[in-house]
């Protein structure tokens, strides 16, 4: 089919109404173009998509749903065995300790088992079974899993600490139990100790941390209550970080006057959210603060014994 330049006459491509050289001036007036694309000359729009293009593009949307899918129900159903595994590892964990520990009770240990039931009390639950581990490291911890919660305390701590300071410790742990926190941790932390295994638990570690650092300081609050003053608790936290020598007397009256002209430093609180537990001062300003309120005097009024 011939066809001819509407503008210079000269021959052109079919279905077009400009030759190449008019095609390219750009002195042709607008209106000459207008005029042309108006003629009603025979044109046509090819369908230039690639072949299987959309076919590949379904084939790319369902596998990426069904990889979706099935790693979402992998994720999901690692994330039950990890939980059952820790539960099962509770208990493993509390058979062991009764065949390796000391039960606290009223003719083993009784001035602990004394103190045991007294901050039980004040914190306002049944008293949970308390064991002792021989072992030098200062540490205290609850577990348990809905309900069925026991309390361990290395030998190192109960050395360390006096009466009212391992009042607080019992009171601390006993916080957690109160308030279901051993539960959680088994639910947020599954198998502890095998992230590297597993690093689904690094996730939901940090996805847990901030309730994490306020289940702790909700702890803490429950070790000032069985103790009964903020005292034993600030002890406690400054022996833990500077030992028993060092966190004498002199120690603890220079930290807590740092502490109280100190403002909160917000940025702490971000650097806590990379650990398991708040810095040892900010849990001593909260004690503090928690001790000075109305709510606790007005308990400790009511639990005194």
């Amino acid at each position: 089919m011939t066809a001819y330049c509407v503008n210079c006459g000269e021959q052109c491509r079919a279905r077009y109404p400009f030759c190449r050289a008019c095609e390219t001036d750009p002195c042709l007036p607008e209106s000459r173009i207008g005029e042309a694309l108006g003629m009603g000359q025979e044109t046509s729009v090819i369908d230039f998509i690639y072949r299987d293009e959309r076919l590949q593009l379904i084939y790319a949307i369902l596998i990426c749903t069904v990889v979706s899918i099935v790693l979402g129900a992998f994720t999901l159903s690692l994330y039950f065995i990890l939980f059952a595994a820790t539960v099962l590892g509770i208990r493993a964990r509390e058979y062991s300790i009764r065949s390796r520990c000391v039960a606290v009770g009223p003719h083993t240990l009784p001035e602990i088992d004394r103190l045991r039931r007294l901050a039980a009390h004040r914190v306002g639950i049944q008293a949970p079974p308390v064991y002792v581990f021989q072992s030098p490291v200062a540490n205290a911890y609850a577990s348990g899993f809905w309900g069925d919660c026991f309390i361990v305390v290395n030998s190192g701590l109960i050395e360390m600490l006096n009466h009212d300071e391992l009042l607080f410790v019992l009171g601390h742990e006993m916080g957690h139990v109160r308030y279901g926190h051993t539960t959680w941790m088994a639910l947020a932390y599954p198998v502890q100790g095998q992230h590297r295994m597993f690093p689904v638990t690094d996730l939901l570690q940090l996805l847990f941390n901030a309730w994490h650092l306020r289940a702790e300081y909700t702890a803490d609050r429950g070790g000032t209550l069985a103790a009964g003053f903020a005292d034993p608790g600030v002890r406690t936290q400054i022996k833990l970080a500077l030992g028993s020598t060092l966190g004498d007397e002199d120690a603890i009256n220079s930290i807590l006057t740092d502490l109280e002209g100190a403002a909160d430093d917000r940025f702490e609180h971000i650097v806590e959210l990379f650990g398991t537990h708040p810095l040892p001062k900010n849990r001593i300003r909260e004690i503090v603060r928690f001790a000075r309120t109305d709510k606790f005097r007005e308990a400790v009024g009511k639990n005194s014994l």
